[in-house]
């Protein structure tokens, strides 16, 4: 796609002349303005205990040599944005890998550590994991996901300037039919991006008013917590102005919750990875209790799901290893003609899953009755709906519900930079 027909038809002709002089608004010739605004975000994260995570390309810090003072002085858990800011949808696993491998190379002659990458412009493809994992990269964080919260989603299918961004250009899932939790790609995790962001509501949708904006993340915060679920708050520093009272208002919200996990990506990143190794060695019955083997430590991360969907944690022994007490098998017990996708996705949400003769002897079964091409979330719906408890590796450690992640990508630090953007994105076009 054209990059000039990209920002028409994207933003609109009188928006992107609107947006040329918002630009002169927001950014100086000068870092000044975007470093007071990065030390802001660390500032009000710093207060909650939170680590933001910031999507950087090497080709700013290569400019720009203030933000390495500033990360070597501050929390902050930076994240690779690739070499240049370009669109990696248009490139092959090899050129992929080159620009990535660039950016992580330079970022460790600096002594900066990385774990992870985002794709600028949250363009991917399907052999972006696949580089990221050819550079030694534990994840990456592109999918993008529209909460379905009804005042976000609203708002969004309302508006065409913020609809064709979503569907025109971003590649994402749907929220309505698979959780916001991350996923495993390729021996990659990746980390989904909760939509609507700063730009859509911002620049978009012309929501400008602080108040109005925190209302609509803080609906999209208690709805990840509802759902047991990951708010991937994202914002860019320019918008700073707007979103410094909402990055505050979520963050108290989400230590008044008392168990949401406020987590940096890269620590959710590493939990996914660790977690994805869990196992159920074995479940032995005597008596009504149930002996069970795990491979886990103290992650204090193994429940009973309660057909009322409470969630009971459970304490081990210290060598993981629990013993429980359920009227029938604590298991998802399944079918033969349930497909391999089905069994797939209860063991990646946590369940043991076990073939089964008799359904009247196990917590949940999944059989011939239930539609063959059940969604994520309509698998979770019938196992909500079983005869006795379940267990379960829950998704977060720490007896935490949710999570809460800040992440911050940084295009440009100067007016300068916006020029070197277009010339980058032009190039490998």
């Amino acid at each position: 796609m054209n990059y000039f027909r990209h920002l028409i038809e994207s933003k609109g002709a009188i928006n992107l002349i609107g947006r040329m002089f918002m630009l002169l608004e927001r950014f100086g010739m000068t870092h000044r303005r975007s470093i007071q605004a990065m030390r802001r975000i660390v500032e009000v994260s710093g207060r909650y205990g939170c680590k933001p995570s910031f999507f950087i390309t090497a080709d700013l810090l290569d400019h720009h040599k203030c933000l390495v003072d500033l990360i070597s002085t501050h929390e902050i858990d930076l994240c690779l944005h690739g070499y240049h800011h370009i669109d990696h949808a248009l490139l092959s696993r090899r050129d992929q890998t080159e620009e990535i491998r660039r950016g992580v190379e330079e970022f460790r002659r600096l002594g900066i550590r990385i774990g992870g990458f985002r794709a600028p412009f949250l363009r991917f493809n399907d052999d972006t994991p696949k580089a990221a994992v050819d550079s030694d990269l534990v994840w990456v964080s592109n999918t993008c996901m529209l909460s379905r919260e009804e005042s976000c989603s609203s708002l969004v299918n309302g508006s065409d300037s913020a609809r064709n961004l979503l569907e025109g250009f971003y590649t994402g899932k749907r929220h309505s039919d698979e959780p916001s939790i991350p996923f495993l790609r390729c021996g990659c995790v990746d980390i989904p991006v909760s939509l609507p962001d700063d730009e859509m509501l911002i620049d978009r949708i012309k929501i400008q008013d602080s108040a109005k904006l925190a209302r609509i993340w803080l609906d999209m915060l208690d709805g990840a917590h509802r759902d047991g679920e990951l708010f991937n708050f994202i914002f860019h520093p320019e918008r700073v102005p707007y979103v410094s009272e909402p990055l505050e208002k979520l963050l108290q919200k989400a230590r008044s919750h008392g168990d949401v996990w406020i987590a940096s990506l890269d620590d959710i990143g590493k939990w996914w990875k660790k977690r994805a190794a869990f196992e159920f060695r074995s479940i032995v019955e005597n008596c009504g209790k149930y002996t069970v083997e795990t491979n886990i430590s103290d992650d204090h991360c193994l429940v009973l799901q309660h057909p009322d969907g409470r969630m009971e944690f459970l304490e081990h022994n210290g060598n993981g290893t629990f013993v429980v007490e359920a009227p029938l098998r604590p298991v998802v017990g399944v079918s033969q003609d349930c497909g391999s996708e089905t069994v797939l996705c209860l063991k990646k949400e946590g369940f043991p899953v076990e073939s089964c003769a008799d359904p009247y002897m196990v917590a949940s079964v999944l059989n011939g009755c239930h539609p063959r091409d059940l969604s994520h979330r309509g698998l979770l719906n019938v196992v909500r709906q079983a005869n006795g408890p379940v267990l379960r590796f829950w998704r977060w450690p720490g007896r935490y519900r949710s999570a809460l992640a800040i992440s911050v990508d940084v295009d440009a630090i100067t007016l300068f930079d916006f020029v070197r953007r277009v010339y980058w994105f032009l190039k490998y076009r």
